[in-house]
């Protein structure tokens, strides 16, 4: 089963709510499922069907699917094979951030990080450049310290670091634009 990372915009309100209501974690990040008849009739029956809250979709979240080269990413940017001991700011694909409740939506739960964390994160990430984490790719100490996913490190080696900086560059790009709208960012792994 592979690991994939995801990150989505969420604004100040939104983050809040859930944080204060971690139910609603799922149709946040993966949309309001359709009515389905069973609740479709229940809602004729009772002649009510609790509204979704507003702040559910609007705004609407933008999202970046990482993939599997979160970890490759992390690992470039901190140096730090144990993600738990990753540094803030450079660890946020793996630590850091307030969980949203303790629903496991694959490899734990979704993290919230607030709209000042991201500028911070936004810092971080522009004094950050794709020669320099080229420069620290070792194809070698990857798959020594089994960063996932951990067999594809001894390939063409431009190969695998145009895959990471591609994802690194598209990365700042998202967390620059959630920190110019003032947004807060979710992520979880699946």
């Amino acid at each position: 089963m592979s690991m994939l990372c995801r990150l989505t915009s969420a604004s100040v309100e939104q983050v809040r709510e859930l944080l204060k209501d971690p139910s609603y974690i799922t149709r946040f990040l993966f949309g309001v499922p359709p009515p389905t008849i069973r609740s479709r009739l229940l809602a004729l029956l009772t002649r009510s069907s609790p509204p979704e809250p507003r702040w559910l979709t609007t705004p609407a979240s933008v999202h970046y699917d990482l993939e599997k080269a979160w970890d490759g990413v992390r690992f470039l940017l901190t140096g730090v094979t144990n993600c738990d001991a990753d540094p803030f700011p450079g660890g946020f694909l793996a630590a850091g951030g307030q969980h949203i409740g303790t629903q496991d939506l694959g490899y734990g739960p979704a993290r919230a990080f607030t709209p000042s964390e991201v500028l911070i994160i936004n810092d971080y990430l522009a004094g950050q450049s794709p020669a320099s984490l080229e420069a620290r790719f070792d194809p070698v100490r990857f798959s020594s310290q089994h960063i996932y996913p951990s067999m594809i490190w001894h390939r063409e080696r431009m190969h695998t670091i145009g895959w990471l900086v591609e994802h690194f560059v598209n990365l700042r790009q998202f967390i620059e634009a959630a920190a110019g709208r003032g947004d807060g960012v979710i992520i979880h792994l699946s």
